[in-house]
């Protein structure tokens, strides 16, 4: 039977990424450059924000880890619906909401998780251009 609800591993892993991605956010707001003209507070908020960023980048790599190993959540067929079944889940669920109703919630997949595949790997491609911009300055 399956269950409901995600690994305790998948709900970890997103724990960590909304903590280190909405720190990085709050902090964007109050860093400056890291040269002489910046204000102390600038300075400190852009040394968190490497060290949150650098943070997130490993919680990155490692939601990458185990969406590739896992069985018991099906991440990357769940993450990347580009054929079969599970594409059809993201075709059922986009004609569900022309029709004005919600799409299946849970594990799922369909329009959802497909977004989910979107938004990691925008933030992988954050994460990695950060990463380089943070080892060139150092």
């Amino acid at each position: 039977m399956e269950t409901k609800y995600w690994s305790l591993n998948t709900r970890l892993l997103h724990l960590g990424l909304v903590a280190t991605i909405t720190a990085q956010l709050f902090i964007n707001l109050l860093m400056s450059e890291p040269d002489d003209t910046g204000t102390i507070i600038g300075k400190v908020a852009y040394n968190a924000h490497e060290i949150a960023g650098l943070t997130a980048l490993g919680i990155i790599a490692l939601h990458w880890a185990w969406s590739t190993i896992s069985r018991s959540d099906g991440i990357l067929k769940h993450l990347f619906p580009w054929k079969g079944d599970a594409l059809n889940q993201v075709i059922d669920d986009i004609k569900l909401i022309f029709r004005g109703q919600p799409p299946i919630s849970g594990k799922h997949g369909g329009l959802a998780g497909f977004v989910h595949g979107l938004g990691l790997l925008t933030i992988t491609g954050t994460g990695i251009t950060g990463e380089d911009y943070f080892c060139h300055l150092s």
